[in-house]
C-alpha cells in the first residue's frame, strides 16, 4: 500500500490541470457557473488568464464536513492552472469557531497527504509562527487573526496544496468573517507569466 508521500495529484476531483475552459466548466455535475462571469472570464483569457467561482447553490460534496465552492484558475492559453476550494463564513462567528473549521480541513489533508511541509508564509498585518509540524499560526487579535496556513505535498514541478484560513472580527459596518480555502496549485509550466501573477500569489 502506498504512503501519503508517494501519492500524486493532477488536480482535484474531476478537475485536471491543463484541461480547457469548456471541459472544466462541465467537469463536475452539480456545479453551476453564472453566464455573465463565465463570458467575462472567457474574454479575458487570452490576455491575462482568468478566475471563475462557482455560483452559490452549486452542489459540491463536503470537504471534511465543510462546504467549499470551487474557483477555477486559467492561464492565458486557456488551460487550468489551479483550483481553489473556498468559503466565507459570516455572522456571529468567533475565532475559535474559525479555528475549529480550519482544524477539520487540516486533519483531512494530513490524513490524505501526510504532515505539512514547512514553508514561508506571506501573511498581512499579523506575523505567523512556523511550528515543528509545518503548520503556521498567527496570534488571534480582536479585529483580525490569520488562524493558520499549511502547505502539503510540494512537488518538484511546483504542484502543491495550500490550506489557508483568515478571521476578521466584527466591526461597526461589517459582520465577522472566517475565510477558509484549499489551493490546489498546478505545475509551474501552467502558471501565467510573472506580469500576470497567479491569482493566489501573495493572497495573504
Amino acid at each position: 500500500m502506498s504512503s501519503a508521500k508517494d501519492k500524486s495529484f493532477s488536480g482535484w476531483g474531476p478537475f485536471t490541470f491543463g484541461m480547457n475552459f469548456k471541459d472544466a466548466l462541465t467537469a463536475q455535475p452539480g456545479v453551476v457557473w453564472d453566464d455573465e462571469p463565465s463570458r467575462k472570464c472567457a474574454e479575458a483569457m487570452s490576455s491575462s488568464g482568468c478566475t471563475l467561482t462557482a455560483a452559490q447553490g452549486s452542489r459540491v460534496p463536503l470537504t471534511a464536513g465543510v462546504a467549499l465552492l470551487p474557483t477555477v484558475i486559467f492561464n492565458h492559453d486557456g488551460k487550468l492552472a489551479g483550483l481553489r476550494l473556498g468559503t466565507f463564513l459570516r455572522g456571529n462567528i468567533t475565532p475559535a469557531q474559525c479555528q475549529s473549521a480550519y482544524s477539520q480541513l487540516l486533519d483531512h489533508l494530513q490524513e490524505t497527504w501526510g504532515p505539512p511541509t514547512a514553508s514561508a508564509s506571506n501573511m498581512r498585518r499579523t506575523r505567523s509562527t512556523p511550528t515543528s509540524d509545518g503548520v503556521e499560526h498567527a496570534p488571534v487579535t480582536e479585529d483580525e487573526a490569520v488562524v493558520g496556513r499549511a502547505t502539503f505535498h510540494v512537488q518538484p514541478d511546483g504542484r502543491q496544496i495550500i490550506l489557508l484560513s483568515r478571521y476578521i472580527g466584527k466591526t461597526d459596518t461589517a459582520l465577522a468573517v472566517c475565510h477558509l480555502s484549499i489551493d490546489y496549485r498546478g505545475p509551474d509550466g501552467l502558471q501565467p507569466p510573472e506580469k500576470f501573477p497567479h491569482p493566489l500569489k501573495n493572497w495573504y
